[in-house]
């Protein structure tokens, strides 16, 4: 599953630099080709992507209903044995 994950963020590296790279060469019109390969690529990277793709939630059920910040000082609490 973190391979996936990795696979994921790498390639949504790749498609930043693309989209830059295509807007400074020229102007990318919404329905051109590259607007639909970037939106295909990224939707294709969120495939890979196991937050995004539910595999995760599958693997250890539904997620709890919080906000990021908390969720991370609580499993940073939890790992580490501090308090927050």
């Amino acid at each position: 599953m973190a391979e996936s994950w990795i696979r994921s963020r790498n390639l949504l590296a790749f498609i930043q630099i693309c989209e830059v790279m295509l807007e400074t060469a020229a102007t990318v019109a919404q329905d051109g080709s590259e607007a639909k390969w970037l939106l295909w690529a990224r939707g294709h990277a969120d495939q890979l992507d196991p937050l995004e793709n539910g595999a995760l939630g599958k693997l250890i059920g539904p997620r709890p209903r919080r906000t990021r910040g908390r969720m991370t000082n609580e499993i940073f609490s939890t790992l580490s044995g501090a308090k927050v």
